[in-house]
């Protein structure tokens, strides 16, 4: 599947730390996050990343390493489990989440900062067995300052994650949610001066996908999926003022599929990505993100597909609106890869907007919405993908809180055929205790 964005393993290895309500509802194949992260200055701290030295586990001490253990536990219900238009299932399942986070910052500018993390998401229904999931990750990740200028990163790990029906690239006929198994590594070196950073890397990934479940227990071969992206990625960024600085970055996507042939006499899609951006990065008083716009085409090595272009936008603002709200929108539009045959890729536009709110100290509320568009080549056919959700941590002490989570999501097609529509409920409550 060709995404714009390898996802860069040191958050990933944070976000097996956070809280098990969001995991449990959406460890699923999704929109990665870029490989060329725009960090800023901590004073402005989101409210759902805030630090709370009463609600913070002090984990166990390595030496110079903390070691932060985690486990939740949780009940989730689905209205339509198999995402399904028609004969819908609806079912409870179990969730379990277990983490192990290792973790050393270094104490001054000279030293590596280092972290690993384990962790899975287990899914278990009661009756709708051919839907459980078995979610893992082991990830590690670290960075180092060369001198006063650079700053070498660099990580690797696997992951188990699961493709579901709302997926743009979800195969028409497919039924349960499909495996996907991912190796990644990623290497970043960064420059920095007074007014001018430039930021190189290169990452690969190397995806496998388990079989579709069909209707009647049949199954069908996913493996003409099975993929390898190397990618290389720069930027050179210039500040304006102190506040505003505007940069130039290009990406560039090796695609090889595994197999030559999708099937018989059919040929894969080997090919390329390429990716141009001019974008803004802000620090202003409450306002804080990156907004960038360019182009993206996506070429082929066989004639039998056509190549294309257009219009690509990476985006995501911070309003940090109190000490007690902070606001998130997040835009992208881009090429992904399709998981049907007869599809050659396709357009995906979308946006988010989160909504974080400290009610007290102790009790977190969110609220998001979201809209997707998946344009799909060599076939007249646009999916939407709407959805709405909202949840509530209530933080007992520094080893337990409670989560609570809820998400209604509807999919529709101009072609119901070939694109399921169907809407689905899910809900979870969860228990997380943490040393």
């Amino acid at each position: 599947m060709v995404k714009k964005i390898v996802q860069t393993l040191g958050y990933a290895a944070a976000a097996g730390s956070a809280s098990f309500a969001g995991q449990a509802m959406a460890q699923a194949v999704e929109r990665p996050i870029p490989v060329l992260p725009s960090d800023y200055p901590t004073e402005l701290v989101g409210v759902s990343e805030r630090y709370r030295p009463e609600f913070e586990a002090p984990g166990v001490s390595l030496g110079s390493f903390n070691l932060s253990p985690q486990v939740g536990a949780g009940l989730g219900y689905i209205s339509n489990v198999y995402g399904r238009s028609f004969n819908k299932a609806d079912d409870f399942y179990a969730a379990i989440n277990p983490s192990l986070t290792l973790s050393r910052r270094g104490g001054a500018a000279t030293e590596a900062n280092l972290s690993a993390t384990l962790s899975a998401n287990l899914r278990r229904f009661f009756n709708e067995k051919s839907a459980n999931e078995t979610a893992m990750r082991a990830l590690a990740n670290g960075s180092i300052p060369v001198g006063n200028v650079f700053t070498v990163s660099g990580g690797g790990g696997f992951e188990r994650a699961y493709e579901r029906q709302e997926a743009g690239s979800f195969p028409t006929a497919a039924r349960s949610p499909i495996k996907v198994d991912e190796l990644t590594g990623f290497l970043r070196v960064r420059a920095a001066g007074a007014r001018l950073r430039v930021t190189a890397g290169v990452d690969v990934r190397d995806q496998k996908y388990g079989d579709a479940r069909l209707g009647g227990g049949l199954r069908t071969d996913q493996g003409f999926r099975d993929l390898t992206l190397l990618r290389g990625v720069g930027r050179v960024e210039s500040s304006l003022t102190g506040a505003v600085s505007a940069f130039v970055e290009g990406r560039y996507t090796d695609v090889n599929y595994n197999r030559q042939f999708i099937s018989a006499g059919v040929v894969n899609r080997d090919g390329g990505q390429a990716e141009g951006y001019l974008g803004i990065r802000v620090d202003a008083g409450k306002l804080r993100g990156v907004v960038s716009g360019g182009y993206t085409r996506r070429t082929f090595d066989s004639p039998t597909y056509r190549n294309f272009g257009g219009l690509a936008v990476d985006g995501e603002l911070t309003y940090y609106a109190s000490g007690l709200t902070t606001y998130t929108l997040e835009a992208h539009r881009n090429i992904n890869e399709n998981g049907d045959p007869g599809v050659t890729a396709m357009f995906n536009t979308g946006a988010r907007l989160r909504v974080d709110h400290e009610l007290l100290r102790y009790i977190i509320l969110s609220g998001n919405v979201g809209y997707d568009a998946f344009s799909y080549k060599s076939i007249s056919r646009t999916d939407k993908v709407a959805s709405v959700g909202g949840g509530v941590r209530y933080l007992a002490n520094r080893h337990f809180e409670i989560n609570a989570d809820v998400n209604y999501l509807k999919r529709t097609s101009n072609l119901p055929l070939f694109g399921t529509e169907f809407n689905r409920f899910q809900g979870v409550i969860s228990l997380v205790a943490r040393l």
